[in-house]
């Protein structure tokens, strides 16, 4: 059961590409920072999951979506840059 303060994302990356490589490092530095426990995030291969990319329009990858709370944010393409991935995670 997720408590009412988990924050939810989705990680958009296609297959194991040096993008979606590199934004899955720089999410777990930022994790580093915050308690795990209220933290969920989905890793979605649009190439195994394309229905999921074209619900949550997602036309680039990487790509980060904060499903919840709301309102739903996206980030799309370079998730290197540690001030804006903070700022997407409320740091």
């Amino acid at each position: 059961m997720n408590s009412p303060d988990t924050l939810h994302f989705r990680l958009y990356v296609a297959g194991s590409s040096p993008g979606g490589q590199r934004a899955l490092a720089s999410i777990a530095k930022i994790r580093q920072h915050l308690f795990d426990e209220h933290i969920q995030l989905e890793v979605v291969d649009i190439l195994m999951e394309p229905a999921k990319a074209e619900e949550d329009h997602i036309i680039a990858v990487p790509a980060l979506v904060r499903l919840s709370p709301a309102p739903r944010y996206k980030i799309i393409g370079d998730l290197t840059n540690a001030p804006n991935l903070r700022a997407f995670f409320g740091l």
